[in-house]
């Protein structure tokens, strides 16, 4: 995250700069890390009089660090902040298991009698390393395996998802290609995201499935998201302000919704932005046509077309009072540069890199709304609208 940091600081002149606030989020953070806003700013080369603050929303995280800041923006309190992420995956905190603690527990209770009464049963609990899980403590399930509840239920199969995952990294290759993601910065030796890759759906089609094995399971590891490190930070701030410190203005934040639903019965855990985006919408009169383009988070192949299945379904959108936004989505206004499925997934970096690919798109083309939306364990959603300034 520092490294992040400072390539930005270097990149707008901004050494030594005090600004209002510095928002940042980890999903999976060692407990060394618990003031990690603050302890990134004295790292960098920021005024260390700027504040920092840990946000943390799930898969959304980066969104709400960046509503954070862009309200405070908004009601005067502060001119100028950033905004921002981090996840590390490959060092993901690691804890002893249940077995272990059970064990440590009789060693130390007066029922384990003589000491050696006590190690001979210790034997019995071997001290294990566990690394954290992702389950829903209201189903026990874990993401995938929600999914496939939710893929089962509305009807997506598995071909489906196989030629949507396939199409997620050949559009990632044309932004490679096209040099879209030139705002990635170098970090030992690495230069671009190593997760797009040239593939077939030949090849997709012979994986095996990893979250179910019956007959009707399809989610494998070519149609789910890699899980990666990365880090990703978006530097916003007034009209006034950038202009007086001679910063590009790339696009507006206009508004934004946070969204929670009951899924514990409803098997729709991740699929929030169905319902967020809608929301977000009528709060703006726009309708799903009056968008340009669609950043989704692509936690699964199947989650984004059960979304996109949703969104264009009117029943759904009647049902949930939101049937007037109804306009059929056009598949090339979403993802147009591949999604998570191709450049991976860093947690709380992700709603950053979709912010950050909605802002280039709005402020080099001729487009005017663009729209980011990413699901959350929990059942919640992050949806966020920007404005050309064209």
């Amino acid at each position: 995250m520092v490294h992040v940091l400072n390539e930005l600081i270097n990149k707008y002149q901004m050494h030594g700069m005090q600004l209002g606030e510095v928002a940042l989020g980890a999903v999976l953070k060692d407990p060394r890390d618990y003031n990690l806003a603050r302890d990134t700013v004295l790292s960098t080369q920021l005024d260390p009089k700027t504040p920092g603050i840990d946000i943390q929303r799930a898969c959304a995280t980066s969104l709400s660090t960046l509503v954070h800041v862009a309200l405070k923006i908004k009601t005067g309190q502060i001119d100028c902040g950033i905004a921002g992420g981090v996840d590390s995956i490959s060092q993901s905190p690691v804890s002893r298991s249940e077995q272990s603690e059970r064990g440590t527990k009789l060693l130390l209770s007066n029922k384990a009698g003589k000491i050696s009464q006590a190690l001979h049963r210790l034997k019995n609990f071997p001290d294990f390393p566990t690394f954290v899980q992702v389950e829903e403590c209201a189903t026990g399930l874990s993401m995938g395996e929600s999914m496939e509840l939710t893929a089962r239920k509305w009807k997506i199969h598995r071909d489906d998802q196989d030629k949507y995952a396939y199409a997620s990294h050949q559009k990632a290759l044309i932004g490679v290609r096209a040099n879209f993601f030139d705002s990635i910065v170098p970090l030992n030796g690495l230069d671009h995201d190593d997760n797009v890759r040239e593939s077939s759906q030949e090849k997709l089609a012979q994986l095996k499935t990893v979250f179910s094995h019956d007959q009707e399971a399809t989610l494998t590891a070519g149609n789910s998201t890699a899980l990666t490190d990365g880090a990703a930070a978006i530097l916003v701030g007034t009209k006034d302000w950038a202009e007086k410190n001679n910063l590009p203005l790339i696009a507006k934040f206009k508004a934004f919704d946070e969204s929670a639903i009951e899924f514990s019965k409803s098997e729709e855990l991740l699929l929030g932005p169905a319902y967020s985006i809608p929301k977000l919408l009528l709060k703006n009169n726009l309708t799903l046509g009056d968008v340009d383009v669609y950043e989704i988070h692509e936690a699964f192949a199947a989650q984004t077309l059960c979304v996109m299945k949703a969104l264009n379904d009117q029943n759904f959108l009647k049902n949930n009072e939101a049937l007037e936004i109804f306009s059929p989505i056009e598949s090339d206004k979403i993802n147009t540069y591949g999604g998570s499925l191709a450049v991976g997934h860093p947690f709380a970096a992700t709603g950053s890199r979709l912010i950050l690919s909605l802002a280039k798109q709005l402020g080099h083309s001729t487009k005017k709304y663009g729209l980011a939306s990413s699901c959350t364990a929990g059942g919640m959603a992050v949806s966020v609208l920007l404005e050309s300034l064209h």
